[in-house]
């Protein structure tokens, strides 16, 4: 159902594994990447979404310690499927597997439909 708070859930379990180091990549198929990111730095930072704006400066700095990377990739609804995020994984991870800083973690998609095995 909508309103429950599961993108919500998604982005604590995300931080919680940027703040231990790890890569983390957010596909989100409903909400906009900025909106995601903006929980990110709220769910990070303790700063209420409404006042991001007035605590830049702070989220930089408490952002930037952090020893995980965390991209957000935006898909409209009907736009991606399992290969489109499965390819899109596989550029994004190449420099790190060719750099052998292969970190990945955790992959996050906001979308109940979709399924996506790891390799």
């Amino acid at each position: 159902p909508t309103g429950a708070g599961k993108s919500m859930v998604l982005v604590h379990l995300g931080a919680s594994a940027l703040k231990h180091g790890k890569t983390v990549i957010h596909y989100t198929l409903e909400l906009g990447d900025t909106i995601i990111a903006n929980r990110y730095d709220s769910c990070l930072t303790k700063v209420p979404l409404a006042s991001l704006v007035s605590f830049k400066d702070l989220i930089y700095e408490s952002v930037k310690e952090l020893d995980g990377t965390l991209f957000v990739k935006e898909y409209s609804t009907k736009s991606a499927t399992t290969n489109t995020i499965r390819n899109h994984l596989e550029k994004l991870c190449q420099p790190m597997k060719e750099n052998q800083n292969y970190n990945l973690k955790m992959m996050i998609s906001c979308h109940r439909y979709q399924q996506i095995q790891l390799q």
